[in-house]
């Protein structure tokens, strides 16, 4: 894995153009894994917001914050930063990008209104993508299977063309269904061990698949499609709370 980081860093980072790329001896410690993680991760969350408009509301980024905060420190690593943003995208998404980075639309954050345990829910489910390193290993694999697909000798061109086109997509749609029903278990264990309601998660799904249902919920609908059904993943969620 710290081999495949450093290809990648070489193909997205622009510190190591310039020379301030700082990934010398990468042997594998925690540390070093999630400082290089998290600098692949900020170059491209910063190719991410050059395509997405920021939410200007600072109390929408300060909620997001402030509860992402309280999971970060029940997180299994100490060395892992996350970086919260809201984006002004028409319709509900969430997703997480190596390193931490998470980004959730501004429909979706007024889906839940000021409920910090459903929000603390969304968030620890991205996050989960994160400390599972779901994110990492999408990017890396897209990567190194296009750039080998298009046999190119630079790799840089392959890179700075993925974010508007394959990556852009890739990152903000589903995993697997086990996969994400995995993350819907360690988002609500990461909320309740950060003292947050557990059963939040059961409340937010049920309102969203209900919201999916009406009319005004095309949106909703649209980008839960890709996701394990509703009532699926309430059913699971429900049996691991019970447990």
């Amino acid at each position: 894995m710290a081999s495949l980081l450093y290809n990648l860093g070489r193909m997205v980072g622009p510190s190591m153009r310039k020379g301030k790329w700082l990934w010398q001896s990468l042997t594998g410690t925690e540390q070093e894994r999630m400082e290089a993680e998290w600098s692949v991760g900020r170059d491209l969350a910063a190719a991410m917001r050059s395509g997405m408009a920021v939410d200007p509301a600072p109390e929408a980024a300060q909620l997001l914050t402030e509860v992402g905060a309280e999971l970060a420190k029940c997180t299994r690593s100490q060395f892992r930063r996350f970086e919260f943003t809201v984006v002004g995208q028409d319709t509900p998404n969430a997703f997480a990008l190596p390193g931490g980075f998470v980004f959730v639309t501004r429909p979706l954050l007024d889906l839940m209104g000021a409920d910090r345990d459903e929000l603390a829910f969304l968030l620890g489910h991205e996050l989960s993508h994160v400390t599972e390193e779901h994110a990492l290993q999408r990017v890396v694999a897209d990567l190194t299977i296009g750039a080998a697909m298009r046999r190119l000798s630079s790799l840089g061109a392959v890179a700075q063309s993925w974010m508007k086109t394959t990556g852009g997509r890739l990152l903000q749609s589903a995993y697997s269904r086990d996969t994400e029903l995995a993350a819907d278990r360690l988002g609500a264990q990461l909320a309740g061990a950060a003292g947050f309601d557990r059963g939040a998660a059961t409340r937010m799904l049920t309102r969203l698949q209900a919201s999916a249902g009406r009319s005004e919920g095309k949106g909703i609908a649209a980008y839960f499609a890709s996701h394990p059904p509703f009532d699926v993943r309430i059913a699971e969620l429900e049996r691991h709370l019970a447990r």
